[in-house]
């Protein structure tokens, strides 16, 4: 939905010139586009990906740390002696109890609220909770008792900022309507969750902001064609033929009649110039 956020009212209405509320103005600038969709945080992709993208690189450089020395120490033998034993199993088993932990954080967060605004600065996703309590609070990182922005609001719990300048790269994933942007490219900024109605106009401002930017890595569907050159006029293509020969003849005729123009009027030039010189000389 476009609109537009009242300085006066701290509203948000429906774009237009004026607030209908208090009649503030409301300029053409100010306008945004701003959904709401029901968020489960154990349901989201994203936050399991941001979680694996820490874990396992840990378990990695632990279990190479491991083998590292182990090697130093007792050679290639203790190596295989190593990884025969329980080491893989007890990383198995942390990475497992680590993703339950992770499952339960989720689980006692509880369903929450994201607002979505994609305005001409950029992309910001608001979490809002709308049952708070001590423990969805604190699981959340935040103080045991947030107030509300506002009478009717529910408190706001994160939030989650991304400049068109900033992003790199842009993946879609239509079958969950999410719209991933990356900063760097390899590092994921904000997945965005839409839904069928407001899919559309979020690609349509996607597009709009950085479907000419060369170097943002897009889909072929949010790339903005580039608008072609303007045609220059066509030359007149000249008659083939007998034609073309016989003016080919007349244009060297001009030209040599110009010449030998140009030529007389040197050599009666001279000959003036002489005439005065040799009268001045006889004057003498």
């Amino acid at each position: 939905m476009l609109t537009c956020t009242c300085k006066k009212c701290r509203r948000e209405v429906p774009a237009g010139s004026h607030c209908p509320t208090c009649g503030a103005a409301l300029p053409a600038s100010r306008a945004h586009l701003l959904w709401e969709e029901e968020h489960l945080p154990i349901a989201d992709w994203a936050i399991w990906n941001s979680a694996a993208r820490v874990v396992l690189p840990v378990a990695l450089v632990v279990l190479a740390a491991v083998v590292a020395a182990e090697a130093l120490h007792g050679g290639l033998a203790a190596v295989g002696e190593l990884l025969r034993g329980p080491l893989l199993a007890s990383l198995a088993w942390l990475l497992g109890g680590c993703a339950l932990l992770l499952a339960l954080v989720l689980l006692l967060r509880g369903r929450d609220i994201q607002r979505c605004v994609m305005d001409s600065r950029g992309v910001e996703i608001t979490t809002l909770l709308p049952e708070p309590n001590p423990v969805k609070l604190l699981l959340r990182g935040c103080a045991p008792r947030v107030e509300p922005a506002g009478p009717g609001e529910y408190p706001a719990v994160a939030v989650q900022r991304l400049s068109w300048k900033d992003v790199a790269r842009v993946q879609l994933w239509p079958e969950k309507h999410l719209i991933l942007l990356y900063a760097p490219r390899y590092f994921l900024r904000l997945a965005i969750p839409c839904s069928l109605l407001t899919w559309a106009d979020a690609l349509d401002c996607v597009r709009e902001k950085l479907g000419k930017k060369k170097k943002v890595r897009l889909p072929a569907s949010l790339r903005t064609a580039a608008k072609p050159a303007p045609k220059q006029p066509a030359r007149p293509k000249r008659p083939a033929g007998p034609a073309a020969d016989e003016q080919d003849l007349l244009t060297d005729i001009r030209s040599m009649n110009a010449e030998l123009e140009r030529e007389d009027k040197k050599e009666a030039a001279r000959k003036r110039k002489e005439d005065k010189k040799e009268a001045a000389r006889k004057r003498k």
